[in-house]
Parts: C-alpha cells; sequence; structure tokens
C-alpha cells in the first residue's frame, strides 16, 4: 500500500463517519423544524406568542380580548379556546387545531389565533 492509498481509505472513513454522523442526528433536526408557533393577536396586535410541542402537558391561560377575557388551553401541539365571553360560542366549537395554516376566531372578542410552522406536507394531489 502506498501512502496516496492510505490516505484515499482515510478520506473515505472520516467521510462515511460523518454521513453516519448526519443519518443519526435527522431525528433531532426534524424536531426543531417542525416546531409550531402560536400567534395570539387581538385587533392586529400580537399580544402573545407560544411554542406548541408535543412535551409539553396541558397548560391554561388567559388573553384579554375586545369585550372580556378569552381562556385558551393548550395541550402537546394542540391549542383551543376554552372559555369566550361571546354570545355565539363559535370559536369555542372549532375545538382543537394542530397544524400549521389553522387559525381560530373569535369575531366578538376580536381575537385571532394562528398556527405558524413548516408544514410536513406541501400539498396533496389526486
Amino acid at each position: 500500500m502506498t501512502l496516496g492509498d492510505r490516505l484515499l481509505i482515510v478520506a473515505i472513513l472520516i467521510s462515511s463517519a460523518i454521513a453516519a454522523l448526519f443519518i443519526y442526528l435527522k431525528p433531532f433536526n426534524k424536531e426543531l423544524i417542525n416546531e409550531q408557533t402560536v400567534i395570539i393577536s387581538c385587533k392586529g396586535a400580537v399580544i402573545k406568542k407560544v411554542t406548541l410541542s408535543e412535551k409539553r402537558h396541558g397548560k391554561t391561560f388567559n388573553v384579554m380580548g375586545r369585550i372580556g377575557l378569552v381562556t385558551v388551553e393548550t395541550l402537546g401541539k394542540q391549542i383551543r379556546i376554552q372559555e369566550a365571553p361571546c354570545h355565539d360560542r363559535l370559536c369555542i366549537r372549532q375545538g382543537w387545531i394542530s397544524r400549521p395554516g389553522q387559525s381560530i376566531v373569535c369575531m366578538p372578542s376580536e381575537l385571532l389565533i394562528t398556527i405558524e410552522g413548516n408544514s410536513p406536507v406541501d400539498a396533496v394531489t389526486r
């Protein structure tokens, strides 16, 4: 074996180790890419930002809307309006949302809850 052969073997081993490391760490990077942020706004102004993660246990917090306090609940990667002072309660009936692009609107409170983040699927065609 010449010196060039040895260098080639070492270079192949190092590049294989680096490739194996990237393949091994890919699930951890996937969690960071799929992180979802909830934007809660009232009258166009951002009131609160919340990060959703599957490791998060249920959390409830209050947000001030135009007509009163709105109770918002998170559970894992889901969010919903639990209580609202509006009379029709359509925002409560909408239930849980969990995918980027989904939103909940409470018109009487002028409250908007939107999930932002990277969606795992861009489009579905048939």
